[in-house]
């Protein structure tokens, strides 16, 4: 039914029917997989689907043992949305041409203030894009002061 061509080096004879049974177990379960799918699902599949698979990762993690308790099977989901101040440092962190700039940035609703101080203008102005540029910011102001023009003033 399944072609599957595993191609390894030499192992003894009970490993290869061990690594069977993981490929016939994995073929079944992609099995019903296209079959629930293509079946489709209505409200109690779906509550019955989610309670399957609370008890798979309950079971996961109680038969690790040890590691189990250090072991997060929580869903993706329930990961927080990052802010709108973390979103933009992400952006000036990573940026190539700000790597020897620390950079504060101040929002407060959907308005962003970015202070620090950077060496040349092209520095500013890129700070100034990668701000403007993140979603769901309205304005930016520039308190950003320029080294250059800090040395000449003394």
């Amino acid at each position: 039914m399944w072609g599957f061509k595993l191609t390894c080096l030499p192992v003894p004879h009970e490993s290869l029917a061990i690594h069977g049974l993981h490929a016939r177990r994995w073929g079944w379960l992609m099995l019903l997989g296209l079959t629930t799918i293509s079946a489709g699902c209505n409200r109690h599949d779906a509550d019955c689907l989610a309670r399957i698979g609370r008890k798979v990762a309950a079971h996961t993690k109680n038969s690790a043992g040890d590691i189990g308790a250090k072991l997060d099977v929580s869903w993706a989901g329930s990961k927080k949305e990052p802010t709108l101040q973390e979103k933009i440092q992400d952006r000036l962190r990573w940026e190539n041409t700000l790597t020897d700039v620390t950079m504060e940035v101040l929002v407060v609703n959907k308005e962003v203030e970015l202070k620090g101080t950077v060496k040349t203008a092209q520095q500013r102005q890129r700070a100034i894009e990668l701000a403007e540029t993140v979603v769901g910011v309205d304005k930016v102001t520039d308190s950003i002061a320029l080294r250059e023009a800090e040395d000449a003033a003394k």
